[in-house]
């Protein structure tokens, strides 16, 4: 969901089986505001819908290759969190 207070007609809810957070998160400063989540079950990949393309843990990372995070996160220290959904390359 582009925005998550908001309905949309492609948005799909799927729970959450497992959350894996990062170890070295901190929720007073939120840090290392990062999780791995499995869901509860499997989803069809469309438009909407895609996988995220992790190296293997003894992969290295090229670095010439774009890399790309998004969420729904603070956006400057202090702030809250973002109503619509941001992407940093």
């Amino acid at each position: 969901a582009h925005r998550p207070n908001e309905k949309e007609s492609t948005q799909h809810t799927v729970g959450a089986k497992r959350i894996i957070s990062h170890p070295r998160y901190d929720d007073a400063t939120v840090v290392y505001d990062l999780s791995l989540v499995l869901l509860k079950e499997y989803v069809i990949y469309n438009n909407e819908i895609r996988s995220a393309c992790l190296p293997k843990p003894d992969e290295p990372v090229p670095l010439d290759v774009p890399c790309f995070a998004s969420g729904w996160g603070l956006t400057y220290h202090g702030g809250r969190g973002s109503e619509v959904l941001r992407i940093a390359e």
